[in-house]
């Protein structure tokens, strides 16, 4: 809903979901579903994608999310859009 209300107002929107767990029982990624939503050509970004529908750190056990590959994603999205939404929990 806001991506689409902040696009009809002329801004560049993107939809960033830092880390999406479940994609092997899901159909579709959680940015996939927001692309549906709002239109296929919204920007969505996700930086680690786990299969296990689990909390990314037991997703995770070895370790591979690194918050400054995330803080760098940010930024570099941020860089290119005026308004960026952040899937948190």
């Amino acid at each position: 809903f806001l991506a689409g209300l902040a696009r009809r107002r002329g801004l560049s929107v993107a939809v960033y979901k830092p880390v999406q767990t479940g994609c092997a029982v899901e159909t579709k990624t959680d940015p996939q579903w927001v692309q549906l939503w709002v239109g296929e050509d919204l920007p969505t970004f996700c930086s680690y994608q786990f299969d296990p529908p689990v909390t990314p750190m037991v997703a995770d056990p070895e370790g591979t999310i690194r918050l400054s590959q995330l803080e760098t994603d940010l930024k570099s999205i941020q860089a290119n859009h005026d308004l960026v939404l952040i899937e948190g929990a």
